[in-house]
């Protein structure tokens, strides 16, 4: 029987970084988060109040857990997902820089994806998000989230967004799960 790969080793083979609050990754982060306000995907994904630099890198302060992926140059964060305790288990976030959504560059995205399931289910049961993406929530039901239905609020007032679970019995026995047993 093989020996499985830790998670986090997984993680670092493709390329991810934990974020370690070094000032140089903070400068990354800054970056980033103007990268999303000009590209005016910020508010999809978080609430205003993120916007102020201070707040925006306390958020990602343990225990929550960053990992992210960058451009060859390693100045633009071209991947990003955040893995967060909550009262349930986990909340879950990621962001995918627009060329790597594209069907010839998706792979890569998933593949990044995969190992911070991997690390997620490693801690937790449970695995929540929210998703202002409608098309994510039918083409991932197959995959075994549950849509637990739009949120009579929004995080920043103007998109719709859905409550998602994922839980750690489906991702076992999911393709996206790179350990599941045979594999």
């Amino acid at each position: 029987m093989q020996q499985q790969k830790d998670p986090l080793e997984l993680a670092r083979e493709r390329g991810l970084v934990l974020y370690s609050q070094e000032v140089a990754e903070d400068v990354l982060l800054l970056k980033w988060l103007a990268q999303m306000a000009m590209d005016e995907e910020f508010l999809t994904i978080f609430d205003r109040r993120r916007l102020v630099p201070s707040v925006w890198l306390e958020l990602f302060e343990p225990p929550t857990m960053l990992f992210y992926k960058t451009d060859p140059e390693k100045a633009l964060v071209r991947y990003a997902a955040w893995l967060i305790p909550a009262w349930f288990g986990g909340f879950g976030g990621v962001w995918v820089e627009k060329d790597l959504r594209s069907t010839h560059r998706g792979l890569e995205s998933f593949l990044l994806s995969q190992a911070v399931s991997a690390i997620a289910f490693q801690r937790y049961a449970v695995l929540g998000g929210i998703t202002s993406r409608g098309d994510f929530l039918e083409r991932n039901k197959e995959h075994g989230y549950v849509n637990m239905g739009k949120l009579p609020w929004s995080l920043n007032g103007e998109h719709d967004q859905y409550l998602v679970f994922y839980t750690k019995e489906v991702w076992e026995q999911s393709a996206f799960n790179p350990f599941r047993e045979g594999e």
